[in-house]
């Protein structure tokens, strides 16, 4: 598999047991498999001699703001995405195959971010309720009117036709 970035061969090294594909000697980027991501984004995951490797091996110049395509699906450009909330890394991901190109320092800058998974949950929640809270707030709102309209219908059924609530009538008023 080529390199997105600088063409080069990717050379397959290991992480904490996770085969992964890295611009060796090249740019320093790394593409990580669909999920693979997830088994090296908190800190306690990080493997320090290979994030070290990684650090001293960037030796080619690149421009981030390139559009990559995916190093698995040649024809598939990748998307730019935040990884987290805090929106401080800026990831290329594949629609096609859910890989993951981290570009020289991306990774570390990602164990970085937040120190347990809760707290990247608790991050997402708080970001959740800032961008919602008033929209789900309203909708919330007019539920409650909207029940309160039924609950007035039904009560203004029940006196048009009281032994629809009297036990043991039938079903639909008693004649």
């Amino acid at each position: 598999m080529k390199c997105p970035r600088c063409s080069k061969l990717l050379k397959v090294m290991k992480a904490n047991d996770v085969e992964l594909n890295v611009c060796h000697g090249g740019c320093g980027g790394i593409w990580f498999d669909n999920f693979e991501i997830k088994k090296l984004d908190e800190p306690h995951e990080a493997d320090h001699n290979f994030l070290a490797t990684l650090q001293n091996a960037p030796t080619t110049r690149v421009n981030l703001e390139q559009r990559l395509n995916c190093p698995k699906c040649t024809n598939i450009v990748m998307l730019r995405n935040f990884f987290s909330s805090k929106k401080s890394v800026e990831v290329d991901h594949c629609g096609g195959c859910g890989g993951y190109w981290l570009d020289a320092g991306e990774l570390v800058r990602i164990n970085n971010e937040y120190p347990t998974e809760e707290a990247r949950k608790a991050a997402a929640v708080q970001l959740f309720d800032e961008m919602f809270s008033a929209e789900l707030d309203e909708m919330k709102r007019k539920s409650q009117a909207e029940l309160e309209n039924v609950r007035q219908i039904s009560n203004a059924l029940r006196f048009l036709c009281p032994s629809w609530y009297i036990p043991g009538k039938q079903k639909w008023g008693g004649h």
